[in-house]
């Protein structure tokens, strides 16, 4: 297989289950944001600053309440997609660490660190959804009670450590992986 071709499927069963769950995640939250948009006073709060307090407000009826939603299901429904159609782009449009070593790689030996990178992307995808979900929460809660609850601030704080976290391991997983397949100690 050269760098040009596509390698075999690397989706798991569990990885189209959490695709799944991604998805219900995005649709309950357009679903509620729709449900709750009557709800809103007239002006609400789309932007909070680090303080944690509103520093841009819209006004109900505006599209912006959703712009959350739309752009959250971009970003969270195209991961998760990518991460599931990952084996479908040519390795030579993939930038991963040590791309040139893995390259050099029989097909069947790529798979282990390929596969880690289809789980990050379903796995970035998932996490998105909850930020995306939770924001939406937040801009709410704000909205209806006039004032900010801090525990949604250390749910956000968790899920960028989450991130953060996910990035690190996965990167990790696919140095170490590679190794492996190399040859090298693990």
């Amino acid at each position: 297989m050269t760098a040009g071709e596509r390698t075999p499927p690397l989706h798991t069963p569990a990885m189209w289950v959490t695709a799944a769950v991604t998805f219900a995640i995005w649709l309950g939250h357009a679903v509620l944001a729709r449900l709750v948009a009557s709800r809103l006073p007239e002006r609400f709060p789309v932007h909070f600053n680090f303080a944690g307090e509103p520093d841009r407000w819209a006004s109900r009826g505006d599209a912006e309440w959703y712009l959350t939603v739309v752009i959250g299901g971009v970003l969270a429904l195209g991961l998760t997609a990518f991460g599931l159609v990952f084996h479908r782009v040519p390795l030579r449009f993939v930038n991963l660490p040590g791309k040139q070593r893995l390259l050099a790689l029989a097909p069947e030996r790529r798979l282990p660190v390929l596969r880690v990178a289809a789980w990050l992307l379903v796995l970035l995808g998932l996490l998105v959804a909850t930020t995306f979900a939770s924001t939406q929460y937040l801009m709410y809660r704000t909205a209806v009670t006039g004032r900010v609850e801090p525990s949604i601030f250390a749910a956000l704080v968790l899920e960028f450590a989450a991130l953060v976290g996910l990035v690190a391991g996965a990167t990790i997983a696919m140095r170490r992986r590679l190794r492996r397949a190399l040859g090298g100690p693990p």
